[in-house]
């Protein structure tokens, strides 16, 4: 590899302009909040592990799938996303903003070492002044600008959940950095190897470090012998080939490893559509079909849409099918017939095509077709091509003869609309995800006929806040859609029983179970009415009926201790409880409804550590600290007592100050 041929100051500082500037374009992200039902509760908002990088952090975030997903690097950072910011979102999204940034760097810097490379195999390229140094600048600026603050890109900056996605993305393009390194290296002369070493394990090391972050990183060894065909030309005949393979099968190793757990884990939480479901054949087609709606929507990002629903009905007699599988037919066709004389082209769309492999939907994972966030290191290539055909534009504009100035002003006038255009889409995108209502009001009014799902999650948005006619209007929506719908049932149950309605709540709770018999929230949510109505024995059913189904959740061994404790069965509520605890260590809830049996059955000192396991846990302890000051009361060890009382007030509960002063006089008058 030769070195590039502009000063490096000159490329890192292009590269600085592209990362400030996308910094500054996806920076709104910040005045967004959490999105509760898609996955921010799970992973920041109600997960506990996250709250201290201790001991406890480690062996979960290593050793245990967590939300149908293996990547304790992406834990990590919300760890210490959490340590700085707490549950401030400006902070989460900051931080996201940041690494995207950063990113948008690396690209830079990257396509102008992989346009480097492909000047030096092209000499007949050169033709121009532009086709050098200046040429490769612009190619690498249009190419990071098109990464960076392409609209497409707004899903993985502006959801905190997909943290992930910026944190493998790094990872892979710091691998591919390194791995152009390593060949430099391997190509020079002997004294080099030590080099090459280090660089080739400085890959492996980027490799693994972006499969702790998502598993998507599994097409890396292919990429890399991608670069080995084009444009590093290590691949020049089937000897060479295979010498490339075997250079990368300890990464073909590692990426099958992540790849087989990455399934279990996904299988874990019957997150994968079985094929009787969706059948391979529809798949396919299906998958072939986002490959052309991916370009399309990189070409025109016009209607993007948080969610693009599984389709219902695929027939390739449709052309919604058929005209996209000409397209994808038609691009490999002509990438193949122009791989002899021109190898970027076929490089370019079989990188397109592998990194995409893993999310077009032949192992299918949920009820979406497609995600906007499945692009963000697919989107690489249709980013270099603008960088190539802007450098090449800029060349010829160069070379003219003719109102050179004004072309030249047009040109730059063209960028800088397209530029302008880019990120007025890219923010106003970024709106899309401020709440979870602009979320599911996009939804909506891209697709209000086929919106069951977005209707069904508005309702519970607007039930969390207290408003449970809207809530039950919008359930009825979704079921007005989809009769056989079975959150929606369930949801609006739940709403009705909020609002003392009983009967209805059960017979929507009923009807869900009878569409679904596996459905945990139903039974869960039939025996708190249950409960509330006094009929312990049969909201103890449910429970048991919600446990039968799924013997890790927490919230039916809790519901149903209370309910054992409440019909005079206290043991089993502690067997119950201990249960919950052992499923999730961070529930403050099942600490504090433990101690307070313990201590109805005079076992003060188990309660009162039980107390304080869950006021170490809990984000709001000052019922902790009262009960555990209660616990010390009986105890006779005021001093401990009055000190807890205290913390409690300290909190801002009045009744621990109270408590603590009747302490202090009872001290005085002795």
């Amino acid at each position: 590899m030769r070195p590039l041929r502009f000063p490096a100051e000159a490329g890192v500082g292009v590269a600085t302009v592209v990362a400030v500037t996308t910094f500054f374009v996806h920076l709104s992200a910040v005045q967004n909040g959490f999105l509760p039902l898609w996955d921010d509760s799970e992973y920041i908002l109600d997960n506990g592990f996250i709250r201290s990088l201790d001991r406890t952090f480690v062996e979960w975030g290593f050793a245990r799938f967590y939300a149908s997903n293996w990547h304790p690097l992406t834990w990590l950072s919300h760890a210490l996303d959490y340590r700085l910011w707490g549950f401030a979102p400006a902070g989460h999204h900051l931080t996201s903003v940041v690494i995207h940034a950063i990113n948008a760097f690396v690209v830079t810097l990257l396509a102008m070492r992989i346009f480097e490379l492909h000047r030096a195999h092209a000499p007949r390229a050169t033709g121009t002044s532009l086709s050098g140094r200046t040429g490769i600048l612009i190619a690498g600026c249009v190419t990071g600008s098109f990464f960076g603050i392409h609209p497409l890109r707004v899903e993985s900056v502006a959801w905190v959940s997909e943290r992930k996605d910026l944190l493998c993305g790094l990872f892979f393009l710091l691998a591919l950095w390194q791995y152009l390194n390593y060949a430099a290296h391997r190509a020079q002369a002997a004294e080099s190897k030590r080099r090459a070493r280090n660089a080739y394990i400085g890959t492996l090391a980027m490799f693994v470090l972006a499969l702790m972050s998502k598993p998507l990183a599994v097409t890396l060894p292919p990429v890399l012998l991608l670069l080995d065909w084009h444009p590093l030309r290590r691949i020049v005949s089937m000897r060479t080939a295979v010498t490339m393979v075997v250079e990368k099968l300890p990464f073909f190793a590692l990426s099958l490893a992540a790849g087989v757990m990455a399934i279990v884990a996904q299988k874990s939480t019957g997150a994968v559509m079985p094929l009787d479901v969706s059948p391979l054949s529809t798949r396919f087609i299906v998958s072939l079909s986002s490959l052309a709606l991916y370009l399309q929507k990189t070409l025109l990002p016009a209607g993007l849409s948080p969610y693009y629903p599984y389709p219902e009905h695929v027939s390739l007699t449709s052309p919604e099918y058929s005209v996209p599988l000409l397209v994808v037919a038609a691009i490999t066709v002509s990438a193949v017939l122009c791989a002899r004389s021109q190898r970027a082209w076929l490089a370019l769309w079989a990188y397109y095509v592998v990194t995409l492999l893993p999310v077009l939907g032949i192992l299918q994972v949920g009820a979406q077709k497609m995600a906007d966030r499945n692009t963000y290191l697919p989107g690489l290539a249709a980013a270099l091509l603008a960088g190539a055909a802007a450098a090449k534009l800029a060349a010829m504009v160069a070379s003219s003869r003719r109102n050179r100035r004004a072309l030249e002003l047009v040109l730059l006038a063209a960028g800088a609309a397209l530029v302008v255009s880019c990120a007025a889409l890219t923010i106003v995108q970024t709106r899309v995800w401020h709440d979870a209502f602009a979320f599911y009001d996009r939804i909506i009014s891209l697709d209000p006929t086929h919106a069951f799902a977005a209707y069904n999650d508005r309702g519970v948005s607007f039930s969390a806040i207290g408003r449970y006619d809207d809530a039950i209007a919008e359930y009825d929506k979704a079921l007005a859609i989809k009769p056989d719908f079975v959150p929606a049932y369930s949801n609006r149950g739940w709403a009705q029983g909020q609002q003392g309605a009983y009967d209805s709540a059960l017979e929507d709770f009923t009807r869900a179970i009878a569409l679904r018999k596996d459905y945990v929230e139903a039974y869960n949510n039939r025996g708190v009415i249950q409960f509330n109505r006094g009929l312990y024995a049969k909201a103890i059913d449910d429970f048991s009926a919600a446990i039968a189904v799924s013997a890790r959740s927490t919230r039916a061994f809790y519901n149903r201790a209370i309910a054992l404790r409440r019909s005079g069965q206290p043991d089993r509520a502690i067997e119950d409880l201990r249960a919950a605890i052992a499923i999730d260590p961070f529930a403050a809830e099942a600490w504090r409804s433990l101690g307070n049996i313990l201590l109805e059955k005079n076992e003060i000192d188990a309660a009162i550590d039980a107390f304080g396991q869950g006021i170490r846990v809990d984000l709001d302890p000052r019922q902790g600290y009262l009960d555990r000051g209660s616990a010390y009361v009986r105890k006779r060890d005021s001093q401990l007592a009055a000190a807890d009382f205290s913390k409690a007030c300290a909190l801002g509960e009045r009744q621990g100050c109270r408590m603590a002063e009747e302490l202090l006089r009872r001290s005085s008058s002795r």
